[in-house]
């Protein structure tokens, strides 16, 4: 929902990607936690939309179908939109882990 919001609000396929898996990866940090399960169990299912099954199958189409400048830009949207989930749900993590480093330092004190 986040990852549309962001698209209707004029944000592109890149950043709006990114975002949705931080929204997801954060929301999978809560639910882990709150129901003491893996994080896999909430991150894989909720990452699942945000894969570009459509950009991948038109690149894949373009290249049999001998069109080759549509297949690398398909290809490389593809990739873009790939990185941009790691990126989300690396930043997450990095996210989840300054909280956590966080609250160890805050109970030092």
């Amino acid at each position: 929902m986040f990852f549309f919001a962001l698209k209707e609000l004029g944000s592109g396929t890149v950043m709006a990607t990114i975002a949705g898996a931080f929204v997801v990866a954060v929301a999978s940090h809560f639910f882990a936690k709150y129901k003491h399960m893996p994080i896999t169990i909430f991150n894989v299912p909720g990452i699942v939309p945000l894969v570009p099954g459509g950009l991948a199958f038109q690149a894949v189409r373009n290249f049999v179908l001998g069109q080759y400048t549509e297949a690398i830009g398909f290809s490389v949207q593809v990739a873009m939109v790939a990185g941009a989930i790691a990126a989300g749900l690396m930043l997450s993590e990095v996210f989840n882990h300054s909280i956590r480093r966080f609250r160890e330092h805050k109970e030092e004190f």
